[in-house]
């Protein structure tokens, strides 16, 4: 025989019924999972409940791996980038090509050495220091003597 169930019985089974399925679902909104403080200081709240937490550490996780990719892509472009210029500066400077062009290493010699040697000598139209110290000095004399006669 069955015995009948109360109405103290029901509300029980309902309130685990909705203990059951509710409380799970809202367990993540009472507590509390904060993110670590790089993550604050890149613009997340430095308190979060979990479910919260959940979201911003995937949208996070996302961001940042994209940034990793990107920046990876960047570094292998670079690299790529580096490695033909590498290889026409080779090609361009190889003793092979330097003849084919006309040059020899020994013309390369000769043409730094004209070349660095040109650092030490004055170019046309370079004044010497002391002369150029000399005009800054006379003209400003002159411009305080001009600042006298218009004074007084």
């Amino acid at each position: 025989m069955m015995k009948r169930i109360t109405w103290r019985g029901w509300v029980a089974m309902a309130l685990v019924f909705i203990t059951g399925t509710v409380l799970p679902a809202c367990i993540g909104q009472l507590i509390d999972a904060d993110p670590p403080a790089g993550a604050v200081a890149r613009g997340l709240s430095d308190s979060m409940k979990l479910d919260e937490s959940v979201r911003a550490y995937n949208a996070y996780s996302r961001q940042e791996s994209a940034f990793l990719e990107s920046w990876a892509e960047n570094i292998a472009e670079g690299e790529e980038k580096a490695a033909a210029w590498s290889g026409v500066f080779a090609k361009l400077t190889s003793p092979e090509a330097l003849v084919s062009y006309g040059l020899s290493p020994a013309n390369g010699l000769i043409t730094a050495g004209i070349f660095g040697a040109g650092l030490f000598f004055r170019r046309p139209g370079d004044v010497p220091k002391e002369k150029l110290a000399s005009e800054k000095e006379d003209s400003y004399n002159a411009g305080l003597e001009k600042r006298e006669k218009l004074d007084g």
